[in-house]
């Protein structure tokens, strides 16, 4: 192998080659085109009494006449036409002055493909593959000419194909066009589809790229929600427009290039925009009736939060730490490693009518606003402090902050407890909704079962009076596990939270004096986020995704319950692709234990076939939910001809306290034997799975997982680990979280006083079991799980001999970001399995 990639093998296993693609042995033709109406060209005027000699109009400029179609475009008034057996439309000429035409049609191959894309056209015209320009004929003759590029195909990737061309009264014949595209030898066999109606495959750009529905807020009297779109042409930059309608109507009230949010009681929009005096941001203020922009302040911060009352914003400011003077470092703690754990952040108060400045909070550990009380009189913020001598790690205080003595009273100090994530006032102002792990106020949150420890990040919810100081576990029994910060309705009284169901993420409303929970049906799998108006309790908007919608918007009349589509932008690129179905797939684990499980077949799925399979399985300790945007979404695989089951086991939040604490001191005990199991399982409920070419994927900890697995079974072909953990020791040492994601996943064992948890658990321990082909990725600046995780079982296994593959993606984090690096990432990935599980090793070898 060579040490680096092959960078133009790179570009062409992403789209177009500009290699030799060898020897031809067959050809293939578009079997229709979709064309377009015929529109009116003319040549420039040339002024008067000047020379046109000088600067001769080549007509071939005439070519950009339609710039790059996308991905869906609209073509209802354009007509549909076979070509001859030679692969060419006949079209007619002009009776006067010239026509432009546009053809569109679809290549796909079943498996990775090289060949030759050949144009042929007796009038000028140009081809583009995906928005690219490849080929073009210059000159009108009597015969078509043709011009080709050598081009690669990845799998189930449905490449677009646009002619532009041109013709003229004066041309000598009828406009004749045509593409034909000759695989090489090796990819003769390779089942080609070449035509117009031919539907997309689900591919990165499906998620990375488009418009989709960012948030959506209803007003506090809930006369108005307002949806804020974003959309990306690149996957890295999105551009944001906002678009205010009447919730009764749904009828469009005003609309803004600007990101806009709700005042807290007037129902009127905000927005920001750099002051012109060039310190600050002015703030504006619209009226969805009478949209003239009023401005009511200035503050120093974009970023910052409205009283109640309207008449201040509080913000934040951050205070640079003690640096160290030279070249040396001396830590002060084990997460002094990180840049600006020194800098500590204050809360500042700013008057809007005055524009006055005062700091709220100064000196000590940095303080997190958390909620201001309905009256404006006061504050809740968290204030955390590292503690690495004592367990777990974090100290976290819920201080109450009078706004006009400034006197502190400490409401809840969780030293030694699980930490607190937010707090939120009642309407009352009298007590607060507090959400934090199980072992908070003193563990009356734990429902674990018999395991000693919950797992921590099992958030649960409680109710504090703030001056009482009783307390009250509200969601003990309550299996789904809080997501983010809930709300609690002036309207009704009720609180509102979303939470992790197993593979759903829906909305639930507490009733608080009863403890009564109930699901709310906003149609939507996967809720991302959702608003109410505090002073009404009728609407509720959401946003969210599943594993075939992203970005779409929901709005729920929670008195009828009946739940209207708000918006869904992206549902015309997904109209445009072939999705495979998907259905759950469960089993009982010998134990008695139920598994949880979905099963995506692939678009073009047949039962009398044997398909390979790949199997995912959560990272960290969150299930996998229905999600789109996914970095491993199923319909990533399946759309390249695979069946893919996805399961949640042992450990995963989600399914109650006592099924997540399985996380707690296991590492990968009880989970990785349910994921063997009911791999097992899964091949032999279903006949179509080929159990000889099992694939297995997973990152961080699930990454940690794909390395445990193959060193416990043989039942895979092959696996990927992105960001993976080998050996639970180092990476508790040199990860920024190691230790304290340790505080939970081994919680109270140190590798002094628990060295099996530590050693025997890790892959790099056991590397000698390994026999299964593995390919290890990770940025090269991951600061969650250093990328020495991957480098030792690397080194380990080449030692032994055993297939692997380590590849690290420059200057990426836990997370690959940068779009043009995820395609690369995502082509390894796929080579890798099309390798072992498809045994066509060729896409691997144009990569590497």
């Amino acid at each position: 192998m060579k040490s680096s990639p092959n960078p133009i093998a790179i570009i062409a296993a992403l789209g177009i080659s500009l290699s030799g693609a060898g020897v031809f042995a067959a050809h293939h033709l578009p079997s229709s085109f979709r064309v377009s109406p015929k529109s009116r060209v003319v040549l420039p005027a040339t002024p008067v009494g000047q020379d046109s000699a000088v600067f001769p109009f080549e007509r071939t400029k005439l070519l950009n006449f339609r710039p790059p179609m996308g991905l869906v475009e609209q073509t209802q008034d354009w007509t549909t036409l076979p070509p001859d057996t030679s692969g060419l439309v006949w079209l007619k000429r002009p009776g006067a002055d010239g026509e432009a035409t546009t053809l569109l049609t679809h290549l796909r191959a079943a498996r990775f493909a090289k060949g030759k894309l050949k144009l042929k056209s007796n009038v000028p015209a140009e081809l583009l593959l995906d928005g690219k320009k490849i080929a073009s004929v210059a000159k009108a003759d009597s015969l078509p000419s043709e011009d080709s590029s050598d081009v690669t195909l990845s799998p189930e990737m449905t490449a677009r194909l646009q002619i532009n061309l041109l013709s003229f009264a004066d041309d000598p014949a009828d406009p004749q066009v045509g593409l034909e595209f000759l695989p090489d030898e090796k990819s003769d066999s390779i089942e080609i589809s070449f035509s117009h109606d031919l539907k997309g495959r689900f591919d990165l750009s499906t998620v990375a790229l488009g418009k989709r529905v960012y948030s959506a807020s209803i007003s506090p009297d809930g006369k108005y929600v307002s949806v804020c779109y974003s959309n990306s042409v690149d996957g890295n930059r999105n551009t944001y427009n906002t678009v205010v309608y009447e919730t009764a109507t749904l009828r469009e009230v005003y609309s803004s290039s600007d990101f806009l949010g709700w005042m807290p009681k007037s129902s009127k929009l905000y927005y920001t925009h750099h002051s012109l005096s060039g310190t600050g941001f002015d703030i504006f203020v619209v009226d969805p009736a009478r949209p003239e922009p009023e401005m009511i302040g200035t503050v120093a911060d974009n970023s910052f939060y409205f009283s109640p009352d309207e008449k201040f914003v509080i913000y934040q400011t951050k205070v640079d730490g003690p640096q160290d003077s030279g070249p040396l470092k001396r830590l002060q703690e084990p997460d002094d490693r990180m840049p600006g754990h020194r800098d500590v952040y204050y809360l500042i108060r700013q008057d809007l009518k005055s524009g006055t400045i005062s700091y709220l909070t100064y000196g000590g550990p940095g303080t997190y606003l958390s909620d201001i009380s309905p009256d404006s009189k006061r504050l809740l913020y968290i204030s955390t402090r590292t503690t690495p001598d004592h367990y777990p790690f974090y100290d976290s205080k819920l201080i109450e902050l009078d706004l006009n003595t400034l006197k502190t009273d400490t409401v809840v100090n969780a030293a030694g407890e699980g930490g607190l994530t937010s707090a939120i006032y009642s309407p009352d102002g009298r007590r607060a909704f507090v959400t934090g792990g199980p072992q908070a106020f003193g563990s009356i949150g734990v429902n674990a079962g018999d395991h000693p420890i919950p797992n921590d990040f099992d958030t649960q919810g409680y109710i504090l009076d703030l001056k009482t100081r009783d307390v009250k576990a509200m969601t003990r029994d309550f299996d789904p596990a809080l997501q983010g910060t809930p709300t609690w309705n002036h309207a009704d009284g009720k609180i509102y939270f979303r939470a992790e169901e197993g593979f759903y993420v829906p909305v639930f409303c507490l009733d608080p004096s009863t403890g009564k929970i109930t699901r709310l049906d906003t149609d939507t799998e996967s809720a991302r986020t959702f608003s109410m108006g505090d002073n009404q309790s009728r609407w509720l908007a959401t946003v969210g995704q599943s594993f075939h919608y992203t970005g779409r918007a929901t709005l729920l009349d929670l008195k009828s319950g009946k739940t209207r589509l708000l918006a869904d932008p992206h549902q015309e690129v997904m109209g445009s692709l072939e999705l495979g179905k998907e259905e759950p797939w469960t089993f009982t684990a010998e134990d008695g234990s139920f598994i949880d499980g979905m099963m995506v077949l692939p678009p073009d799925f047949d039962e009398s076939k044997k398909y390979p399979l790949i199997v995912y399985y959560y990272g960290g300790t969150a299930p996998s939910n229905r999600s789109m945007t996914h970095n491993y979404g199923p319909h990533l695989f399946a759309s390249r001809d695979y069946v893919v089951y996805i399961l949640n086991p042992s450990g995963t939040t989600g399914y109650g306290q006592e099924f997540s604490a399985r996380h707690v001191n296991a590492w990968g005990d009880r989970t990785a034997d349910e994921i063997i199991e009911g791999v097992k399982k899964f091949c032999k409920a279903h006949p179509f799975v080929d159990d000889k070419k099992i694939g297995c994927i997973g990152a961080s900890y699930g990454g940690f997982m794909t390395q445990l697995l193959l060193t416990k079974t043989d039942i895979f072909a092959a696996g990927v680990s992105h960001a993976g953990i080998s050996n639970v020791t180092s990476y508790w040492g040199e990860g920024y979280w190691g230790y304290s994601y340790n505080s939970v996943a081994a919680a109270k064992s140190y590798p002094w006083s628990n060295p099996e948890l530590y050693t025997t658990h890790g892959s790099l321990f056991n590397a000698d079991k390994i026999h299964t082909p593995l390919l290890l990725l990770h940025g090269t600046d991951d600061t969650n799980v250093p990328p020495g995780e991957s480098i030792q079982l690397f080194n380990a296994l080449r030692i032994l001999g055993r297939d692997v593959e380590l590849i690290t993606v420059e200057g990426e984090n836990h997370v690959i970001q940068d779009y043009q690096k995820r395609l690369l990432w995502q082509a390894t990935i796929m080579a890798w399995f099309a390798r072992w599980l498809q045994d066509d090793p060729s896409w691997w070898d144009s990569l590497y």
